[in-house]
């Protein structure tokens, strides 16, 4: 990419299995526009290109253009197959200035590889009543089509190459593929149906083990969100005439414990065997398990790409690649809370949480906040100023997240927590932020 956005002359070599992560506004998501720009212009016939489509949103030129170089100069987007071919676009202001050009009509390239790649963004759709029927389209870049997929070829039986455990019969299907999958990730399987007379589908879900079939709109958010990943990305078994295609994936970790993320990442490695994966995340759980599975993890610093695998010699900060991040959302999360805690536990050599507070008490970051411990109790305040019974810092503030609203009427005298909600998450981030201070004061990050 030359002068596309935040990036004056730069190329990624992506591989089978690609991880993009970096600090917010660092350009993940800019790559990923550059190749759904083109994406979104195959099919026109026209050298004016279409810019506010489905997959991106360009008002004009100066908003795709380095703020660096003058509007005279072109951008290129230059695209390179297994083949070694390339293919260069060079977009260009256009002389009314009320579009972009390309100085060649992007069909002319011929570009039906690149017909081969497909996008899931984060705003997937949620768990819903019913969905559309399949109608020979693609999955949908929010998933909105995947129901319809699996109603539709749910009995068809798929090459045994896409098969991760060969012994269980029933995989052998592509509700059965879908369905050990989704066990493995969330506990759960799937069954659609098309609705008969009408131009609808419909989910089921029931609990491993369970007989009770739930629907859809019932479940929670994570599982409608994985789900629609699993049959996006498997559906090569169903469409053979595919060769070796591209899934760009927005934030898989959305709505999903850690435990199931690790399975996801499980299911797209096995995959990445047969087609190119791209996604885009925070999660430091995800970019760990893919470095340790000879992934490659892609961390955009300044605007520039640093390649991480296994057996790089850059050496892989522990957390979430030296990106210091408290929320993801915007929310202060208690499962960071913990991570930082132990991080701080591995680097203090401590077999033991009382250990790290002992450890903790010794930092100038501790000593400027000494108001949060009471030295002769050795226990940490609560909102209202009381000693709390908790003595370490996680077991402590789990408790007052978790729970807050834990009153005995009988006994006012133990109401320990008073406060909102939002309170809670102010000191929840205070005491993230604590942390992070130690951990950047001790030179580890």
């Amino acid at each position: 990419m030359k002068n596309f956005k935040c990036y004056k002359d730069c190329t990624i070599r992506f591989k089978n299995f690609n991880v993009l992560c970096g600090p917010n506004s660092s350009g993940k998501s800019s790559i990923i526009q550059a190749i759904l720009f083109l994406l979104q212009n195959i099919d026109t016939e026209q050298n004016n290109l279409i810019t506010n489509g489905k997959f991106v949103h360009f008002d004009e030129f100066d908003e795709i253009k380095n703020y660096e170089i003058s509007a005279a100069k072109p951008i290129e987007i230059k695209l390179y197959d297994t083949a070694k071919k390339s293919y260069i676009f060079k977009l260009e202001k256009s002389k009314n200035a009320d579009s972009i050009r390309c100085e060649k009509k992007i069909k002319e390239f011929q570009l039906k590889e690149e017909k081969n790649i497909f996008y899931i963004s984060a705003d997937r759709i949620g768990p819903e009543d019913v969905y559309d029927k399949y109608k020979g389209t693609t999955i949908g870049f929010q998933g909105e089509n995947a129901i319809g997929f699996i109603a539709k070829f749910k009995d068809y039986a798929i090459d045994e190459k896409y098969i991760y455990d060969k012994d269980i019969p029933s995989n052998y299907t592509f509700l059965g593929e879908v369905n050990y999958w989704l066990k493995e990730i969330i506990g759960e399987k799937i069954n659609a149906d098309n609705l008969d007379k009408t131009d609808r589908s419909r989910a089921t879900y029931v609990k491993d083990g369970q007989r009770l079939q739930v629907r859809n709109k019932n479940t929670g958010s994570g599982l409608s969100y994985v789900v629609s990943i699993i049959i996006m990305v498997l559906s090569i078994a169903v469409n053979k005439a595919q060769e070796r295609p591209t899934f760009i994936i927005e934030n898989p970790e959305i709505h999903l414990h850690p435990a199931a993320q690790i399975k996801l990442m499980q299911f797209l490695l096995f995959m990445s065997n047969y087609c190119q994966i791209i996604i885009e995340t925070h999660s430091d759980h995800i970019i760990k398990h893919v470095i340790e599975n000879n992934g490659q993890v892609i961390k955009i610093h300044n605007f520039l790409p640093l390649y991480y695998t296994k057996n790089s010699h850059r050496i892989l900060p522990t957390i979430t690649l030296g990106e210091i991040k408290w929320t993801v959302f915007d929310m202060p999360t208690i499962d960071f809370h913990i991570s930082l805690y132990s991080y701080l536990q591995s680097k203090f050599g401590c077999s033991r949480p009382n250990q790290t507070d002992d450890e903790i008490r010794k930092t100038v970051a501790f000593i400027s906040n000494k108001k949060k411990y009471d030295t002769k109790s050795r226990r940490y305040r609560n909102f209202s100023g009381a000693i709390s019974e908790y003595e370490t810092l996680p077991t402590y503030m789990r408790n007052v997240i978790d729970h807050p609203k834990k009153i005995r009427p009988d006994e006012p005298a133990r109401r320990k927590y008073r406060h909102s909600e939002s309170e809670f998450e102010a000191a929840l981030k205070k005491s993230i932020e604590f942390m992070i201070d130690i951990i950047y004061e001790n030179g580890w990050l």
